[in-house]
């Protein structure tokens, strides 16, 4: 199993930084304290998507989980689908593969290849206006099989392939008239089995708020802006340093509780260089003085976004547990 997009809307100030962080296309309105927990939310209007590209294997079991609030039931609108493409929204049907769309009764229906009927829920299951908990576990191959759970609660099972073979290639939320509401969204895949579902999660947002075990950089936690523009001063305060292998990380908040399962920690960066020779920063996280690295990330004079996603603690490769994220800390190394 493995995590392969982590998205709370909590580390965003503007639908760019969406994109900055990995979504291919991000329109709508950013909500800064219109989420789930208080947090951020993304709201898509007439016309408005999320285009998020997932590099799968030929034979894919995905789970896809997110929070979802629609402000009016008043007509039927499709709002999470997949699609051939990687990077751009296409409205040609053919290009559409699995999808999902509630009707003025708040029952969900499960659409297949080029907006084939499936199946619908028995019961009404969505309310306007109300946060819901949505999970898609799909298998795309010829004896795969498509489970909704909303709240918790199985909605509709179907055997059969809704992708056309290995063609889909992207999941987009889609945007109605009167608006909808997305929150925490985590995607998951597997080439051999189902992950499972993840049941009701949150994504909560830890920002540096000391210094941590190594500090060779200018600059303190103080420097570091957060969340990427909605706050951020731009180039009045940041942290620096031109030496290879220096490296400078933090210590960071502690969880608002003590969650049963943390199933991932993501690790996100922005960063920038601003002379002319070629400059690389490798992200880091300490836990128990073990060093989990992510992914080195060339840098340019324009901001770069890395997010790098932690599923195992580094201290052991065992799952996370409350205590080791609460002394966590995270930093970066320059490595080129």
């Amino acid at each position: 199993m493995a995590i392969v997009y982590i998205e709370g809307f909590d580390l965003v100030g503007s639908t760019d930084d969406i994109e900055f962080k990995g979504a291919q296309n991000a329109e709508g309105n950013y909500l800064p304290t219109g989420g789930i927990n208080g947090g951020g939310a993304l709201q898509l209007d007439t016309d408005d998507n999320v285009v998020l590209a997932i590099a799968r294997p030929a034979i894919t079991y995905t789970t896809i989980s997110f929070w979802f609030k629609t402000i009016s039931l008043s007509s039927a609108a499709f709002f999470v689908s997949t699609y051939d493409d990687l990077t751009v929204f296409s409205t040609v049907e053919a290009d559409k593969h699995m999808s999902l769309l509630y009707n003025t009764e708040g029952k969900i229906t499960l659409y297949g290849d080029s907006q084939v009927f499936i199946a619908q829920s028995v019961a009404s299951v969505l309310v306007a206006n109300t946060w819901h908990h949505i999970e898609i576990l799909t298998h795309r191959s010829s004896s795969g099989n498509t489970e909704v759970f909303v709240d918790g609660i199985s909605v509709m099972d179907e055997a059969g392939d809704f992708h056309e073979g290995n063609l889909a290639s992207s999941v987009v939320f889609n945007g109605v008239a009167t608006g909808h509401n997305y929150d925490d969204i985590v995607i998951q895949e597997d080439g051999a089995s189902q992950p499972a579902a993840l049941g009701f999660h949150e994504i909560e947002a830890l920002l540096p708020d000391g210094a941590g075990t190594n500090s060779a950089w200018t600059g303190t936690f103080a420097d570091v802006d957060d969340p990427l523009t909605a706050s951020s001063d731009g180039d009045s305060t940041y942290i620096s340093e031109s030496v290879l292998n220096d490296k400078h990380d933090f210590t960071l908040d502690d969880l608002s509780g003590s969650p049963t399962t943390i199933h991932a920690i993501q690790q996100v960066i922005e960063a920038r260089k601003d002379d002319a020779g070629i400059r690389s920063v490798t992200p880091f996280i300490i836990s128990n003085a073990v060093t989990g690295n992510g992914t080195e990330v060339d840098l340019f004079q324009p901001y770069v976004v890395q997010t790098d996603i932690f599923e195992l603690d580094p201290d052991g490769a065992v799952a996370w547990d409350t205590a080791s994220v609460n002394a966590l800390q995270a930093g970066v190394e320059i490595t080129t």
